[in-house]
């Protein structure tokens, strides 16, 4: 299979927006995507596609990683592989590429922070997989959800990172 990364372009944030409730984790809507394109945001936020071609003109939206640099970092705002694409490199592929970044020395640290849950053993053991370090639990960091959208609590994250 033939993987290619690319940037997040709008006419992609309805398959992205398909991924995101397909894994059902992080809950990001449209109104989120489109943040990542204000004129703020374009200098320190980037997105990132992953693309499966599988004929010509004819490919899938995998998945995407959405993250921020700092000075020192770049943070891991969103990450999700399609559930039918796991564990066939797609995540690896936007991990290897950020370490390719930090090792020409713009930055030291990758982080990440996912939800402190069952449902996040996958990318506990993806994420120790790769090599990263857990940092600690920033509490009550992510917002529960009831079915209907409406916020009904608070949820511990993980941060982990990886120094090069």
């Amino acid at each position: 299979m033939d993987y290619q990364l690319g940037w997040l372009k709008k006419p992609d944030i309805e398959e992205a927006l398909k991924i995101e409730w397909y894994t059902a984790q992080n809950f990001w809507n449209k109104s989120d995507f489109e943040k990542i394109f204000t004129i703020s945001n374009l200098r320190c936020v980037v997105p990132l596609v992953c693309r499966l071609e599988v004929k010509p003109r004819y490919n899938f939206l995998a998945g995407y990683c959405i993250y921020k640099h700092t000075k020192d970092s770049y943070n891991i705002l969103n990450m999700v592989v399609h559930p039918e694409y796991r564990r066939m490199g797609v995540g690896t592929l936007f991990i290897k590429n950020l370490l390719f970044k930090t090792k020409k020395g713009d930055r030291k640290f990758i982080r990440i922070r996912i939800r402190d849950s069952e449902e996040s053993h996958s990318a506990k053991k993806f994420l120790r997989s790769m090599h990263f370090t857990l940092d600690g639990i920033v509490p009550e960091f992510y917002n529960q959800y009831d079915k209907f959208g409406n916020i009904i609590g608070k949820e511990d994250a993980i941060e982990y990172y990886i120094a090069t």
